[in-house]
């Protein structure tokens, strides 16, 4: 009963060690979590608001670029008669009704035009968000206006004509956005939230009362600022009681900073967080109850505390029956132990009853006959041993001296490698490396934050396997990532789909780059990886927009159209010469707006996957012939020259014949429009290693070096070009690249300005596998 007696009390010992445990020690973490848990929540809504700002922003910077705008400053007598025509044009930029007013600045200060009327010929010469656009930058104020007398939030941007600042474009913001994005529900424990400018004073909040408050004492040089800006004329600014807060808020970046200050109204201590919105000139201000803080944690604790205690009560009960049951033969095995231990080989088992303990004791008496044969055995290798170290000795003796000096060349590169390593485990993106085979040997901080597996679950597991975060893309994949890094010995780039360890799927943006040796072997690889799954979402909505605005659109163009074709074709009377002429003009145009929509409803297609790619057996010589037919009247019109010449060895090629006509019509098209008369256009189609290369080359204006880093991108045409041919959607060599680059191939080009442009494309001669999507191109 003494044993009985001591588990029991051992068991009620633990429990209480363990309450205090979690009380001094797991109730610490608890609170430390929840601040860390909150800091993080600050910090994302931060972001968050940044991008509500930053929308803002951009489309300020798009009616800044509009062309009819520049081209409205840049004429003085239109800023006198087109006034109520630019003010239509600015409400359609405001079509979601965020913004109060959209307005354009001359450079004297003065509105030129409004969506709302009464700021037409006022005088903002004064205001900061002009004079910073007049330096030829974007800014962002708050200020309550006086025309209007109304808080809004300001977006400026400079409007230029050959990088010399003509006007500013404004858009003044509903602060309302601002308001109810903060009094959504982000944090339990939240208290207030608040938006401040630059003064520290409050311009946003999640209660009313906090409007026009400032968080401490304004120096007398900022009043003095805010006097000349009249940012708020009119207002009185109360202060509040964070003055710390104030103080430091010019030194606060994009980082989170915890202050605690003491309220003097309610006796007790605030916790205050604080973070820049990106890098606009607005703070989130967060007001943390601690109080909420300690009750949830005091009632986790209270649970854990009431587990425990059962856990004692049934443990202490499990001990009784199992000790009251066994506490003989337990008694008996005790003393057969002590025996052996003290050198007594051959003492018996003394445990009669046919149990699991008379089993424990028959192993027991076999383990002592055993120990007293491998002791006797144990004796002759000692001695025989002991001879051999004596010799190693001598020898371990020279090795240890030797072993010193390298230590000591040790220690300084170690020191090196320990800085290398803290900068690579505090970097924001993954980082693993690997050997030779792919199995992980080191993983840095970021991989648990994303991916949610510890260390010590990737230490030794394999590299982008489904145990872990990957093995989500097709073999061929990884087949290709494989073969450039290990066979090639090159960088691999790529974007692939991983999940992490809760399965929550996610888009990494992976680049992995072999380490060599000085003879050029791979010794292990380091991969670098980014989590890019929200800039997917973001450039998945612009192209879904860009998809169901176009295909919305088509119908009415097409309607207008079928109308257009009557009307000249006399199905409503006979037209006269200038009636007839309008028509036409009106035809024309609207095929021009079809012809856009059909080019934004093919990259749509393309960029989101609803693309079909129906791959069979096709003559590219053929396809090309095709087109140049197509063409043959601009071509003869401008008096051009054409030459193709097809390899002899090109086979017919595995590939969607509507989608590659699409690219050769487009760059063919280019080289027709922007080669003078009486050029040079050649088309080469051959065959190189295992890919088929067409190249298209002309000898006419060529690209501007300035521009040829954007050729590629949607909606950019180069500046030479808009002077020669006003007309165009930069969407062509976009939709073309998007193409070659779905059908496994690559495009790419070379040009000098007034000399000619070559471009090249390829095609694997393998052929493109087949792709069931939804549409098929210009469908």
């Amino acid at each position: 009963m003494e044993v009985v007696s001591i588990g029991v009390a051992l068991i009620l010992v633990l429990g209480l060690v363990t309450m205090f445990i979690i009380q001094t020690v797991v109730r610490q973490d608890m609170n430390k979590s929840g601040e860390q848990l909150t800091d993080f929540a600050i910090n994302y809504r931060a972001k968050d608001l940044e991008e509500i700002f930053d929308v803002s922003k951009n489309l300020v910077s798009i009616i800044a670029s509009d062309k009819e705008i520049i081209s409205f400053l840049r004429d003085e007598e239109a800023k006198k008669n087109r006034g109520d025509e630019m003010n239509e044009k600015l409400l359609n930029y405001n079509s979601g009704n965020n913004y109060s007013a959209i307005y354009l600045i001359g450079k004297d200060g003065r509105t030129r035009a409004s969506t709302d009327r009464s700021f037409i010929d006022q005088d903002y010469s004064f205001r900061q968000y002009f004079k910073e656009a007049m330096r030829g930058e974007n800014y962002a104020d708050v200020n309550v206006g006086v025309t209007s007398k109304k808080m809004g939030y300001y977006f400026s941007s400079p409007i230029k004509i050959d990088n010399e600042v003509v006007g500013v474009a404004v858009i003044k913001m509903n602060p309302e956005i601002v308001f109810s994005f903060l009094k959504e529900e982000c944090i339990a424990a939240l208290s207030d939230l608040m938006v401040v400018d630059r003064f520290g004073i409050v311009v946003g909040a999640n209660r009313d009362g906090l409007i026009f408050k400032s968080l401490g004492k304004i120096s007398q040089d900022k009043e003095e600022i805010l006097a000349t800006e009249d940012k708020y004329p009119n207002v009185m600014i109360d202060s509040l009681s964070y003055q710390e807060i104030l103080n430091e808020l010019q030194y606060i970046g994009n980082e989170v900073r915890d202050f605690k200050t003491y309220d003097n109204l309610n006796k007790r201590f605030e916790n205050i967080i604080v973070t820049k919105v990106g890098e606009y000139n607005f703070f989130l201000v967060a007001k943390i109850d601690d109080q909420k803080v300690a009750f949830e944690t005091g009632l986790m604790f209270r649970k854990i505390g009431g587990v425990i205690l059962v856990i004692m009560f049934f443990g202490s009960v499990l001990m009784l029956f199992l000790m009251s049951s066994r506490l003989n033969p337990l008694e008996q095995l005790l003393v057969m132990s002590r025996k052996i231990s003290m050198g007594d080989f051959d003492y018996k088992n003394p445990v009669k009853q046919k149990n699991d303990l008379a089993e424990l004791g028959e192993t027991m008496e076999t383990m002592a006959m055993t120990i007293k044969h491998r002791w006797d055995e144990l004796e002759k290798m000692v001695e025989e041993r002991t001879e051999k170290l004596n010799e190693q000795a001598k020898s371990m003796e020279n090795t240890k001296l030797a072993v010193n000096n390298i230590l000591d060349d040790v220690e300084g590169v170690a020191s090196d490698l320990e800085k290398y390593k803290m900068a690579v485990d505090n970097s924001s993106d993954c980082v693993v490396i690997t050997d030779l085979e792919g199995v992980v040997i080191y993983v840095n901080k970021a991989v648990e934050r994303v991916t949610g597996f510890s260390t010590y679950e990737v230490i030794g597991k394999k590299a982008g396997s489904k145990v872990l975060w990957g093995g989500q893309m097709p073999k061929e994949f990884y087949e290709k990532l494989w073969k450039t890094i290990k066979s090639d010995k090159k960088v691999f780039e790529g974007e692939l789909n991983n999940h992490s360890k809760n399965g929550r799927p996610y888009i990494s943006r992976l680049t992995i780059s072999p380490i060599l040796s000085n003879s050029d072997e791979v010794l292990y690889f380091v991969g670098v990886e980014r989590d890019i799954t929200r800039e997917k979402e973001v450039d998945r909505s612009k192209t879904d927009f860009i998809y169901l605005t176009s295909h919305q659109l088509r119908t009415p163009l097409s309607a207008m159209k079928w109308f257009c074709e009557m009307l000249l074709a006399g199905d409503a009377g006979e037209l006269t010469k200038d009636q007839r002429e309008f028509v036409e003009n009106i035809s024309q145009s609207n095929e021009r707006m079809i012809d856009l929509i059909n080019s934004l409803l093919n990259i749509s297609r393309v960029e989101s996957g609803r693309i079909i790619i129906d791959p069979t057996p096709t003559d590219l010589e053929k396809l090309v012939q095709d087109v140049l037919t197509e063409l043959d009247k601009n071509i003869k019109e401008k008096k051009q020259e054409v030459l193709l010449s097809v390899s002899d060895s090109l086979p017919r090629v595995n590939v969607d014949p509507k989608l590659i006509r699409e690219v050769y019509k487009n760059l063919l098209t280019n080289a027709n429009k922007y080669t003078q008369e009486g050029g040079r256009i050649s088309v080469i189609i051959s065959v190189e290693g295992g890919e088929v290369v067409s190249q298209i080359s002309d000898n006419g204006m060529g690209i501007p070096v300035a521009d040829q880093s954007k050729i590629f991108e949607r909606f950019f045409r180069a500046e030479n070009i808009i002077k020669l041919e006003t007309e165009g959607t930069g969407l062509g060599l976009y939709l073309a690249k998007a193409i070659v680059e779905s059908s496994m191939g690559k495009i790419w080009f070379k040009s000098q300005e007034k000399v000619g442009t070559n471009f090249w494309f390829t095609l694997p001669l393998s052929g493109v596998k087949a792709h069931k999507g939804q549409v098929s191109i210009n469908s």
